[in-house]
């Protein structure tokens, strides 16, 4: 990821357990982090660990273009067990290549080949894009 005083790293499903553990890693290195949360009384956690907040919903691409300004990478975390997780996959890293936003994160899941398990099957499917990204992007 990038670090600095320059970069702005945007972390999405900052209010979950996992993002909380990101935004409280990255601030704690000086990284400047802007957490999305969907309801205020979220954003209150995530501004204790030193980010700024973006409240709304990321199925919105409203929010999520003005979320990203001034992006420089992308943490992104879907919201456990949604019906949406490939089309939200999808639209973020496209609407971070609109944003020029220079690196783009995916956290996964183990076992994300089977099946069985849709929710780790639809991670799969969400991080194996129809095109090539305009920007580098890894899944972790």
């Amino acid at each position: 990821m990038t670090n600095g005083n320059d970069a702005l790293v945007v972390v999405t499903s900052a209010a979950g357990m996992s993002g909380q553990f990101a935004v409280k890693a990255l601030t704690r290195r000086g990284v400047n982090v802007r957490g999305l949360v969907r309801r205020p009384e979220q954003a209150v956690a995530i501004e204790r660990l030193g980010a700024t907040t973006a409240i709304g919903d990321v199925r919105d691409p409203d929010f999520v273009a003005s979320a990203l300004v001034g992006a420089t990478a992308v943490y992104h975390i879907c919201p456990r067990l949604v019906d949406f997780e490939v089309e939200l996959g999808r639209s973020m890293i496209a609407a971070a290549s609109v944003a020029k936003v220079r690196r783009f994160v995916f956290q996964s899941v183990a076992h994300t080949y089977i099946q069985e398990m849709p929710h780790h099957w639809d991670k799969l499917q969400a991080q194996t894009l129809p095109e090539p990204a305009e920007i580098p992007f890894a899944v972790i």
